[in-house]
């Protein structure tokens, strides 16, 4: 790596000028720089502002790398127009050993599938005019958030580019906060305060709430709950002003809405005792985005979605579902809880974790004053799959459904028959222990579940060793290896190495 260095006062002039530092290099600022309109600086590295550096930037800085400051200024002017891209194709870090950083407009465009892109590491960063989220995750921490300054707006955001962690919002405008976690994207807004210097910091939490059975006004109706998927955690830093929440949902089944009717909902709020409703003065939706907006709210602290009747959206929710081969069937096991309105289960079966087809159903209990156990027993299991897939769909008496997580069962190998070695090369050799019946079916799967190898092998009278050649075409990597008796009982399913 090579170390650049900029000292003096540098100014890049205006339209058409360029600055390029090449692959790995770090661009080290000293001195004050201007970077003018229409000047471009690409940086295939990173950039570090020392302590006695400064920007004057209306122009384009491009980087790779990371992001350091330590000034002990702001490093840039407060009246600068120009952008910061972040554009590399692995992580890269904002931080700050001296002074906040406040860049004028600052464009996340990380290409890699790394999680998080961007991550703010050392003190906080502010936005002064703009943030554009193109691709990748930003990850923040309470004590280095991403702060939008007054005036500061944030476009572009959606399911691969957002904010993973805290970010402030300082001013007297409206604000839809870019935030999600854990892959999903997640908004929260606030409608515009009073005051220029009031500030609220925003949060979302993919988890589910603490203290929800704890519900008091407007969510102490028979049969009233809270969600059990996710929560926003929002809080007035500065000021006094009072706003109307919306919360935003970008799936319904991720967020466990599954009515017709958004007005069914309001916006669910811990007051520090218990979870009361904030009401529902506007809503969209619901399938498969949508929004539910408050009244006027004047403490703040978490806020998640609530119904406040026994027609609601919201489903009951699922503590724990499992599956487990037991000798030649396969036992499922799920316990709920807060089971109001529950028709009952469909129990659906996949061989590839996609396309599912019902295979049975259980009537629900419907008491939500316990915690309900099922159990499903899935004694037709089809022959040469060496996975098999589950999934509930978990139904209301007036029609609305929600599915479960998908739980996969693997069938281990059976004794009687091993392999010989593994890993392979040109053939498989199988060892027989004892005698096997009739005629051996050999399957070989990719992990994807497409068959490779299929054999019909009749077996010898005392023969203990099986051959099964002409591997050469098999690309190295792992399979699966089924082998069934005649019956369709299956006596080895492993997996195969082939080298």
């Amino acid at each position: 790596m090579q170390v650049k260095y900029i000292t003096g006062v540098v100014l890049l002039l205006a339209l058409g000028t360029r600055a390029h530092a090449q692959q790995n290099d770090l661009l080290f600022i000293k001195d004050q720089v201007t970077v003018q309109t229409g000047a471009v600086v690409t940086v295939q590295g990173g950039i570090t502002v020392s302590t006695s550096g400064s920007l004057l930037h209306n122009g384009q800085i491009t980087l790779t790398g990371n992001w350091l400051n330590s000034s002990n200024t702001a490093v840039f002017g407060n009246m600068d127009a120009g952008t910061v891209s972040f554009i590399g194709a692995t992580s890269q870090t904002i931080g700050s050993t001296g002074g906040q950083t406040r860049f004028p407009a600052i464009v996340f465009n990380n290409l890699s599938v790394v999680q998080p892109a961007i991550s703010v590491i050392s003190n906080p960063s502010a936005v002064q005019v703009n943030a554009t989220f193109t691709n990748g995750i930003v990850s923040t921490t309470p004590d280095s958030k991403l702060i939008f300054l007054n005036g500061a707006t944030a476009t572009g955001d959606h399911s691969t580019a957002y904010v993973d962690g805290p970010v402030q919002k300082i001013g007297n405008a409206a604000f839809v906060f870019p935030i999600g976690s854990q892959t999903k994207w997640a908004r929260l807004g606030i409608s515009a305060p009073s005051e220029a210097s009031t500030a609220f910091t925003a949060w979302y939490h993919n988890q589910p709430p603490a203290n929800r059975s704890i519900l008091g006004a407007g969510l102490n109706n028979p049969g009233a709950h809270i969600s059990n998927k996710e929560w926003w955690e929002l809080s007035r830093d500065a000021g006094i002003d009072n706003v109307n929440v919306t919360l935003y949902w970008e799936s319904h089944t991720e967020s466990g809405i599954v009515s017709t009717l958004p007005a069914d909902l309001v916006v669910a709020h811990y007051n520090g005792t218990q979870w009361v409703s904030e009401g529902n003065t506007a809503a969209t939706g619901p399938n498969p985005s949508g929004t539910l907006s408050s009244g006027v709210v004047s403490s703040f602290s978490p806020f998640t979605f609530g119904a406040p009747t026994i027609v609601n959206p919201l489903p009951l929710k699922l503590l724990d579902f499992t599956g487990k081969l037991v000798n030649k069937y396969v036992m499922l096991n799920w316990t709920t809880t807060n089971e109001v309105n529950t028709s009952h289960f469909d129990v659906e079966r996949s061989s590839n974790g996609s396309a599912f087809d019902k295979i049975g159903s259980v009537t629900a209990e419907n008491d939500a004053s316990r915690n309900s156990k099922y159990q499903y027993r899935d004694d037709k299991l089809p022959a040469e799959l060496p996975v098999l897939f589950y999934r509930l769909k978990m139904s209301d008496r007036d029609g609305r459904f929600s599915h479960s997580p998908i739980v996969s069962v693997r069938i281990p190998a059976t004794a009687g028959i091993q392999l010989a070695q593994n890993p392979v090369h040109d053939n498989i050799r199988l060892l027989i222990n004892g005698s096997m019946p009739g005629n051996l079916r050999v399957r070989v799967h990719t992990v994807a579940g497409q068959e490779v190898v299929r054999r019909e092998i009749a077996i010898p009278a005392g023969a203990n060793t099986i051959t099964i050649d002409r591997l050469g075409h098999l690309l190295k990597g792992v399979y699966i290896l089924t082998v069934l008796s005649g019956d369709n009982s299956i006596l080895m399913n492993e997996r195969l190495i082939k080298d």
